[in-house]
C-alpha cells in the first residue's frame, strides 16, 4: 500500500516535470516557426529557459533547419522518456517498439490540441477584459495572437463576423475537439494495442 502511494507521487512528479518541459519546448517550436523576428518581452525568458538543452541537439542537425528541428526532436525525446518512465513505474518493461513511437506522436498531438484550446480560450477571455481599442495590446495577448493566427486566420477568411461577433474561436474549438475524438483517440488506442501485442 505504501509503495502504491509512493508510486502515485512519483508518477505525479514525472508527469508534472515532463509536462512543463514539453510545454516549454512546444512554445519554443512555435516561436521558431511563427515569431523569429517579432519583439515581445515574453520571448526572451522563454528562449533562455530552452536554449541550454537545445544547443547540443542543434549541433547534430542541419544548420539551415536546426533551430526549428531541435525543439521538435527534443519534444519527441522527452515524450518518449516520459512514457518509458511511466511504464517502469507501472511495473512494465521498456516497450521499445513501433507502438511506443506511435504513442509519442499521439501524446504530442494531444499536447498541441490542448495548448490551442487553452490559447484560444485565453485570447477570447482577454479580448473581453481588455479589447484592442482601449490601448496597446498586452504582451501575452500578442503572443496568443501569434500562436492562434495560423489556426484562426483561415477560419476567419471563410467565416466572416456575424453581427460583429467573431465566431472563429468557437468553430476552432469544435474542430480541435473533433481532432481529439477522431484523430488522437484512434491513434492512441492503436499505439496501446500495438504495445500490448509486443
Amino acid at each position: 500500500m505504501e509503495y502504491s502511494y509512493f508510486a502515485q507521487a512519483l508518477e505525479f512528479l514525472v508527469r508534472f516535470f515532463f509536462g512543463i518541459l514539453l510545454l516549454l519546448m512546444f512554445i519554443r517550436f512555435l516561436l521558431e516557426l511563427y515569431a523569429k523576428r517579432f519583439y515581445n518581452p515574453l520571448i526572451g525568458p522563454l528562449i533562455g529557459l530552452t536554449e541550454l538543452p537545445l544547443r547540443p541537439l542543434r549541433r547534430c542537425l542541419p544548420v539551415r533547419h536546426g533551430a526549428l528541428l531541435a525543439p521538435l526532436l527534443a519534444m519527441i525525446l522527452l515524450q518518449g522518456l516520459e512514457l518509458l518512465l511511466l511504464s517502469l513505474l507501472h511495473g512494465g518493461g521498456l516497450p521499445l517498439s513501433l507502438g511506443l513511437l506511435l504513442l509519442v506522436v499521439a501524446s504530442l498531438l494531444r499536447l498541441a490540441i490542448y495548448f490551442y484550446l487553452v490559447c484560444i480560450f485565453l485570447q477570447v477571455l482577454l479580448s473581453w477584459i481588455r479589447p484592442h481599442s482601449y490601448g496597446e495590446p498586452l504582451p501575452v495577448f500578442q503572443m496568443l495572437a501569434i500562436f492562434t493566427r495560423p489556426l484562426l486566420g483561415p477560419i476567419r477568411r471563410r467565416l466572416p463576423p456575424v453581427s460583429g461577433l467573431d465566431l472563429s474561436p468557437l468553430l476552432a474549438w469544435v474542430l480541435l475537439y473533433l481532432a481529439m475524438l477522431l484523430v488522437h483517440a484512434p491513434l492512441h488506442d492503436a499505439a496501446v494495442a500495438m504495445m500490448a501485442r509486443s
